[in-house]
């Protein structure tokens, strides 16, 4: 099983594109952070949204506090270098805000060639 739920503040506004197929998608960063020992700890994690969800939450802004269920996903490609590149990014199936009632989104409708671009 491939399952995350983060809680955090989102730490980068959304940025939205379009694949070659006109499907939108909408990536932004997650910071959360751990208490330990009396300090905060942070890690930043890459969001990617597809579809419906990628356009309900294209407007996110930084400082947002957000819920979401997803899963894991790294994807290597090359660049314009020929060096090979790698990125681990979390797939939003849900996203919900605390702070706002009744938004809840959910998105299992993404085609899996259009993962990889």
């Amino acid at each position: 099983m491939n399952k995350i739920i983060l809680s955090g503040v989102v730490a980068r506004d959304a940025q939205t594109s379009f694949t070659p197929s006109k499907m939108q998608v909408t990536k932004f960063s997650l910071r959360t952070t751990k208490n330990y020992n009396n300090k905060q700890y942070h890690q930043y994690h890459n969001i990617t949204c597809w579809s419906a969800l990628a356009q309900r939450y294209a407007e996110l802004k930084a400082g947002q506090v957000i819920n979401i269920l997803g899963e894991i996903q790294n994807r290597k490609w090359k660049d314009k270098d020929g060096i090979d590149r790698y990125i681990t990014e979390i797939i939003a199936y849900e996203i919900e805000n605390p702070l706002t009632p009744n938004i809840h989104t959910q998105n299992h409708a993404f085609e899996e060639e259009d993962a990889f671009l």
